[in-house]
């Protein structure tokens, strides 16, 4: 299974995922795989807990809806003076007709079926960035590894020229030559290195 070099610490990346990735490339890292992601985001993503909070509220309005009306409970005094005061109190229970229960218990599914329809394409929707911007990430790795190859090797062919210039054996031109591919090189690393940052903040952001 596809890993990728991940900081230390993700407990922090959750709480603050802009600065967890920012930390230096020497700073000691895990692996993440793409499952692990997969749970972050699951757990985390405060697209799904929209998404579930509504599903649960509307479970909520169809439990309501389904419920009997309640008893009314009513009382009434006829005359103030003590001896002769009379109370009464009576029970109403309210009786719907004409399907009014059945009406809003009905649309109270719908609303609910549509919630949970809503939550089933917010996880696929999260599923799919989850696994576009991992591999978004493993590309800016690759890229990275191979910029501090290539940056590995310039150094190394500007100093090999180097001392063939002191030597007498190349003209300093080429020396020269040598060290702006070499810095070119480093440019590219450091741009490689800013790629990876990027890729890495846009992963953690989903959770």
């Amino acid at each position: 299974m596809k890993t990728l070099p991940w900081p230390l610490g993700l407990a922090a990346l959750l709480l603050s995922p802009l600065v967890a990735s920012a930390q230096p490339a020497a700073t000691e890292q895990t692996r993440l795989t793409l499952d692990q992601a997969q749970e972050l985001a699951a757990a985390h993503s405060p697209e799904l807990s929209s998404a579930q909070h509504e599903v649960d509220a509307t479970s909520g309005g169809v439990m309501q809806a389904g419920a009997w009306r309640n008893p009314e409970l009513t009382t009434t005094v006829e005359d103030f003076r003590s001896r002769t005061r009379t109370t009464a109190a009576t029970i109403g229970i309210p009786l719907e007709l004409g399907g009014k229960r059945s009406a809003r218990l009905s649309a109270a599914e719908r609303a609910h079926d549509v919630a949970a329809a809503q939550l089933a394409n917010t996880k696929a929707k999260v599923r799919a960035q989850v696994v576009a911007r991992y591999f978004g990430l493993v590309v800016a790795q690759e890229r990275l590894r191979l910029a501090n190859d290539s940056a590995k090797l310039a150094a190394k062919a500007a100093d090999v020229v180097g001392r063939r210039v002191d030597a007498g054996k190349v003209s300093p031109v080429d020396a020269t030559r040598a060290k702006v591919d070499a810095a070119n090189a480093q440019l590219e690393v450091a741009e490689a290195q800013s790629e990876v940052k990027a890729a890495r903040q846009t992963l953690a952001a989903l959770w």
